[in-house]
C-alpha cells in the first residue's frame, strides 16, 4: 500500500515538478492565465517538464510537497517578504497588528485532480503549521474564498478576520478574505493535529526522519 508523506522540496527537480503541478491545475484545468504586469510577476515559463508557473516570490519561498508514494500530488508554500512586502500586500493593506509582526504568508496551493478527496492537503497544511511554530513565528497569513476553501481553513485552526475582502485581479469572479494563523495559540490547531494523529495510527502516513514531523 502506498503511503502519504509531506516534505520540503529541496531539489531543483522537485521544485520544477511543483511549478508544473501549479500550471496543470491553474492553467490547463481551470483555464486561468496570469494577467500581464501583475504585481507578483506571476507568469507562465518554459522548463524541461513543459510549461510551469513562476513568480518573484519563488526566491523567498519554502515549498512543501505532498506525496502518494513517490508521486507528487499536492503543493503549498510559505513565503517571506520580497522587496519589503508579503505577496498579499501587493493587493491589499494588512491590519495594523500584522504589518510589523507577520513575516510569513501561505500561498499557491494545488492538488492533483485525482487526490482532491484525499487527506494530502490537510497533511501539507499541518506540516507547514508545525514548521512555523518550530520557527517561533507569531502569525502567518493567507487568503481564501468563502464558503470554501475558507471554511476548511477555519476548521483546522485559522481565523477569518474582520477586514475588507478584495480581488487579486479585476476579472476575478470571487472576493477573498484574509485568514490568520495565530501560532502562539497552539490550542487552535488541536483538532487538526488530532486528525493527523489518527491517520498516523491507521498507518496511512509515512514519517520521514529528517523532515518535519507530521
Amino acid at each position: 500500500m502506498e503511503l502519504y508523506s509531506v516534505r520540503i522540496l529541496r531539489t531543483e527537480e522537485e521544485r520544477i515538478l511543483a511549478k508544473r503541478l501549479l500550471y496543470e491545475v491553474y492553467v490547463q484545468e481551470q483555464g486561468w492565465i496570469p494577467p500581464v504586469g501583475n504585481p507578483s510577476n506571476l507568469k507562465i515559463a518554459e522548463s524541461v517538464l513543459g510549461n510551469i508557473l513562476v513568480d518573484d516570490y519563488d526566491s523567498v519561498s519554502t515549498q512543501f510537497g505532498g506525496f502518494y508514494g513517490d508521486r507528487l500530488v499536492g503543493v503549498h508554500r510559505i513565503i517571506t517578504r520580497f522587496n519589503g512586502r508579503l505577496e498579499v500586500e501587493n493587493y491589499s493593506q494588512l491590519p495594523r497588528f500584522l504589518q510589523n509582526d507577520c513575516h510569513h504568508e501561505l500561498s499557491r496551493s494545488a492538488v492533483d485532480i485525482n487526490f482532491r478527496k484525499s487527506p494530502i492537503f490537510l497533511l501539507i497544511v499541518a506540516t507547514e503549521i508545525r514548521y512555523l511554530i518550530g520557527c517561533g513565528c507569531k502569525y502567518a497569513i493567507g487568503t481564501a474564498t468563502f464558503p470554501e476553501p475558507g471554511n476548511f481553513f477555519c476548521k483546522i485552526g485559522a481565523t477569518r478576520i474582520n477586514f475588507p475582502e478584495f480581488k487579486y485581479y479585476l476579472l476575478d469572479q470571487n472576493l477573498v478574505s484574509l485568514i490568520v494563523l495565530f501560532l502562539e495559540q497552539p490550542e487552535n490547531f488541536r483538532r487538526l493535529f488530532t486528525v493527523v494523529d489518527k491517520f498516523k495510527q491507521k498507518g496511512k502516513v509515512k514519517l520521514i526522519g529528517d523532515e518535519i514531523d507530521l
